[in-house]
């Protein structure tokens, strides 16, 4: 006979394992490709995998202080996020933020760069000494592709201080962009 599922599961403990706080996987991936004769395009592609977080934003918004949409709007929100927000507010009082650990495998576009070369012709026609001139632009921190809901899987408001880790309104990564000029002389 099937089982009925349940989106709230009591155990006779409070203490639980909850997964690993730190990824089980690390990878990444640097290329770089030369286009005609005066164009590079690098990129850097990273991934971290098989860990869990606390996303304590969402926790802290939606159970403790009920602020967040999905509180209040039942066709907004997940059967998840109304456990969450039952353990939470009724089963354990103050005391069971569990289903705001979530998993937090991601892969990040770290940075991607486009460097021009000038030609050796216009380098020599204005080149006061000059023997090769470079202008590249990047950017950094491009795109993140994950699940994780919160800022960023990687954000922990503790450090390495402890052996958990947790977003709890951490400025994630910044993306910005630079342009550079090299001269060679």
């Amino acid at each position: 006979t099937p089982t009925a599922q349940c989106e709230v599961v009591l155990a006779d403990t409070a203490l639980v394992y909850q997964g690993n706080p730190w990824p089980k996987r690390e990878a990444a991936l640097s290329t770089s490709l030369q286009l005609f004769r005066h164009v590079r395009v690098s990129a850097q592609l990273d991934h971290k995998g098989g860990f869990q977080h606390m996303n304590f934003p969402r926790f802290d918004r939606c159970s403790w202080e009920q602020l967040c949409e999905e509180t209040f709007v039942r066709e907004k929100t997940t059967l998840r996020d109304q456990a969450g927000w039952i353990a939470y507010n009724i089963i354990e009082p103050n005391t069971n933020t569990s289903l705001y650990i979530e998993d937090g495998d991601f892969v990040k576009l770290r940075e991607l760069a486009v460097s021009f070369d000038a030609p050796q012709s216009f380098v020599q026609r204005y080149g006061l000494g000059i023997s090769g001139i470079r202008l590249t632009v990047s950017g950094r921190n491009l795109k993140t592709w994950t699940d994780y809901r919160g800022f960023d899987p990687e954000l922990n408001q503790f450090g390495l201080s402890n052996f958990s880790t947790q977003e709890y309104y951490t400025q994630p990564p910044v993306r910005y962009y630079t342009a550079r000029f090299d001269f060679n002389f």
